[in-house]
C-alpha cells in the first residue's frame, strides 16, 4: 500500500465486507480486522506490505469488497477505491473436513441457516461406515449436532462453530494445525502487547 497526508498518517486498515451475504443475514463474527502496518507514527508518507491470515473467519473462500482506510492526525479520513476478491480459504484435501468446516460457516455467516447447517451434519453420518471410518470423526460429529441443535444464542452458536472449526482441522492435519492455531494466537498477543507498550512483566509471560 501506498498512502501520504500532510498532517501525518496515524492508522490505517483494510475494511472488509461480504458482498453476497443477505442484508438481512445475522453472522455471528465480526467483520475481519485488518490494521495496515504503517512505517512510523505521524509519518507524511508511507508505503508497506501488511499480511495477515483471515483463512479462518467464516468470510474466506466468499466474494469480498476490500477498502484501505486512513485518518490522519486531524482525524480526516481517506479512502481508497474498493477492490472485490473471493478471501482466500482454507484449502481442506480431506472432504469429511471440508464439510464439517462448511456446516460451520452456513450458520455462522446467518444463525437462521442452523437448521441447514444441522441438515448437512446429519446427511453426513447417514451411512457412517462407508463415510466416516474413523470412530472418533463419527463420534465428534454425532457431538457437534447435538451441540447445535441445543444451542440458545449467539455465544452457544459461537462456541459450536468455534468446535467444528476445531473438529474439521483434527480430521485435516491432526493436533499440527491446532498447534500453529495456538502458536499464532501467542504471536499476535505479543505484537499487540509490544505496540502498546505493555510492562516488562506482561512481555516476558507472553514469550514463554
Amino acid at each position: 500500500f501506498l498512502a501520504k497526508d500532510d498532517y501525518g498518517l496515524q492508522e490505517a486498515h483494510a475494511e472488509i465486507v461480504p458482498v453476497d451475504q443477505p442484508m438481512d443475514a445475522h453472522p455471528l463474527y465480526p467483520l475481519p480486522e485488518y490494521r495496515l502496518d504503517l512505517p512510523r507514527r505521524a509519518a507524511r508518507d508511507a508505503k508497506g506490505t501488511t499480511s495477515r491470515n483471515l483463512s479462518e473467519h467464516p468470510l474466506s473462500g466468499k466474494r469480498v469488497k476490500i477498502t484501505l482506510v486512513a485518518r490522519d492526525a486531524a482525524g480526516q479520513e481517506g479512502r481508497s477505491q474498493p477492490v472485490e476478491m473471493v478471501l482466500p480459504a482454507k484449502i481442506f484435501f480431506e472432504p469429511l473436513a471440508a464439510a464439517v468446516a462448511e456446516q460451520r460457516q452456513v450458520f455462522a455467516l446467518d444463525t437462521a441457516q442452523l437448521p441447514y447447517a444441522i441438515a448437512l451434519n446429519e446427511a453426513l453420518t447417514i451411512r457412517p461406515e462407508e463415510t466416516i471410518p474413523n470412530l472418533t470423526h463419527f463420534l465428534l460429529l454425532r457431538s457437534a449436532a447435538e451441540r447445535m441443535r441445543l444451542a440458545r444464542d449467539d455465544d452457544q452458536m459461537r462456541e459450536t462453530a468455534d468446535y467444528l472449526w476445531e473438529i474439521a482441522l483434527g480430521i485435516e492435519d491432526g493436533n499440527l494445525s491446532l498447534a500453529d492455531r495456538r502458536l499464532r494466537e501467542a504471536q499476535k498477543a505479543l505484537s499487540e502487547a509490544l505496540e502498546r507498550n505493555a510492562p516488562d512483566e506482561e512481555i516476558a509471560k507472553l514469550m514463554q
